[in-house]
């Protein structure tokens, strides 16, 4: 059975080809513009999340602390997504909001999504590892 993935990207252009490199990669793809469908679609469990940092309708920022503080979300690995530079205050922000990881568009992604393991042991907020016993943190 093949790992979905969902893309929450307001810009065919970014959203597009990465969505065909993905399912070229054998990932089932679900596809959205705003962070408001990206939580509907969250709540069918995809194995990892790409979220674009600014979507028109939510922060990204915020769209990853609610779906954190979800029970039924918050072990979904969230990949912060930027078609711009990312510094390490950056970076750093993106970590603090509850993604597990963060990336450019293109070509430095598929890196990026390879390393992000879906499952238990992904950081959270407060730098620890999600459990079996506790699998959120807030």
């Amino acid at each position: 059975m093949s790992k979905t993935v969902l893309v929450i990207d307001d810009s065919p252009e970014a959203r597009y080809p990465l969505a065909r490199m993905l399912r070229t990669g054998g990932y089932d793809i679900r596809e959205t513009a705003t962070g408001r469908d990206g939580f509907r679609l969250a709540r069918l469990r995809p194995d990892l999340i790409v979220l674009d940092i600014a979507p028109p309708d939510i922060d990204g920022f915020e769209v990853v602390r609610q779906l954190k503080r979800d029970t039924w979300t918050c072990d979904i690995p969230v990949l912060h997504k930027t078609a711009v530079r990312v510094d390490a205050e950056d970076g750093q922000r993106v970590l603090a909001s509850g993604a597990d990881e963060t990336g450019r568009d293109h070509p430095q992604l598929p890196e990026s999504i390879a390393s992000v393991s879906p499952g238990c042991g992904h950081r959270t907020s407060a730098g620890l590892a999600a459990t079996p016993e506790a699998p959120c943190m807030s």
